[in-house]
């Protein structure tokens, strides 16, 4: 017993070094030297060192930008060591980004986490702005509104700056670069002592595919900049379409509209989506197409129109306002306009009749009489004191004098 009790102790002690070693060859270590910066107005570029391993590595990024009230989660597997992020397709807040990289090779894995932040646009991030929206109005200007937060303070007034496709930056671009390289719109729109929007002309195809970047800052830089990266296509509101023929043939009704001259020569042969509202179902959406039919039930239609561009099924969000209403009157208007034909002198005969009737109750409780004081006086004598059976002397005959001496006696 005294022989086996060494040899147990030794196989113990060599299968925890084996455990061991087994535990330590399936740890890989994390990649290492994250960096980050922009490559053009668009494009941010991760780059990482990956850790010698005997194996082919895949690393799962995932990137967090965080707002006090947003948070925008981005997963993306890749094969290789570098990674470039589209800020038009991801809308990412590059002034706080948190990468996230994971590296798996086989059955060995590692996690490392690393908090990069872009420091091309430094500043104050209590006096950044919120709810920036740009809008590209009837393809001729561009409006941008925004909102400062409620803590801002009253002396900064913001600016706005704008970029037109992707340009080359530096490698360690500064705002002072970023900004002045842009270029300033100049209409602004006053609210409360500051500035909340601007406008500026932008007149382009929409074969162009302009792809646009906007800053919002202070005219002094202290405040960070908001950046808003966006496609000219993705932002286009088109005037309002216009209803050219609208015609009943049967159980259906033919709707042909057409567009501004200008938006149709400028656009690709697809992306138009119209909606067509009749009052009465959910609108009908038309793809590619200036005419529609619509079933016709015999009910009362206002049809109208309207209209957006978006090749993809989610890239712009900005319809065109509603078309002028064209009415399409239902097969029961020829019933109803001949009985309020017929109702409306019925009405008309009774309450004339009622009136007759009642004319003079009427005339005392719309003008009632005005009390004379003087008639209902004379009534009153006439009736009270000359009528009545008393003699015509109503008054009394005093009583005979009586006269008592008085005598004075002295004391």
């Amino acid at each position: 017993m005294k022989a086996i009790y060494p040899f147990a102790v030794l196989l113990c002690f060599l299968l925890s070094i084996s455990c061991s070693t087994e535990s330590e060859m399936n740890v890989l270590p994390p990649p290492t030297n994250i960096t980050v910066r922009m490559i053009d107005m668009f494009h941010l570029m991760f780059k990482w060192d990956s850790s010698d391993a005997n194996c082919t590595q895949e690393y799962t990024i995932t990137l967090l930008t965080f707002d006090p009230k947003d948070l925008f989660v981005r997963v993306i597997e890749k094969t290789w060591v570098e990674l470039k992020i589209d800020l038009i397709y991801h809308q990412l807040d590059i002034n706080n980004i948190t990468a996230t990289i994971k590296a798996k090779c086989n059955d060995k894995s590692s996690e490392s986490v690393t908090k990069s932040h872009l420091q091309l646009a430094p500043g104050d991030r209590e006096a950044v702005v919120r709810n920036v929206t740009c809008v590209w109005h009837y393809m001729d200007t561009i409006s941008c509104t925004w909102l400062p937060r409620e803590d801002t303070p009253s002396n900064i007034q913001y600016r706005l700056f704008y970029w037109e496709n992707p340009k080359t930056l530096p490698e360690s671009p500064r705002l002072q670069d970023l900004v002045h390289s842009g270029t300033e719109c100049q209409d602004y729109f006053p609210s409360d002592g500051t500035y909340s929007g601007c406008k500026f002309r932008f007149e382009y195809m929409l074969k162009d595919s302009k792809q646009l970047m906007f800053a919002v800052t202070d005219a002094s830089y202290t405040a960070k900049p908001f950046l808003y990266f966006a496609k000219a296509n993705d932002i286009v509101k088109f005037r309002s379409p216009v209803i050219t023929h609208v015609q009943v043939n049967g159980t259906y009704v033919y709707i042909n509209w057409t567009m501004s001259p200008h938006h149709m020569a400028s656009s690709l042969p697809h992306g138009f989506i119209f909606e067509v509202h009749d009052g009465w179902n959910e609108p009908k959406q038309i793809y590619n197409a200036l005419y529609t039919s619509i079933p016709y039930t015999g009910n009362t239609l206002r049809i109208k129109v309207r209209v957006k561009f978006s090749p993809s099924s989610e890239s712009n969000i900005f319809w065109s306002d509603w078309s002028k209403e064209s009415v399409v009157e239902g097969k029961d208007k020829t019933t109803t306009s001949i009985l309020l034909l017929i109702l409306i002198p019925v009405v008309v005969i009774i309450l004339a009749v009622l009136l007759l009737v009642y004319l003079k109750r009427l005339k005392i409780l719309i003008c009632p009489p005005i009390p004379n004081p003087g008639k209902i006086f004379q009534h009153d004598f006439n009736e009270n004191w000359l009528k009545s059976r008393r003699s015509e002397n109503v008054c009394n005959k005093p009583k005979e004098e009586e006269i008592s001496p008085v005598s004075l006696l002295v004391a």
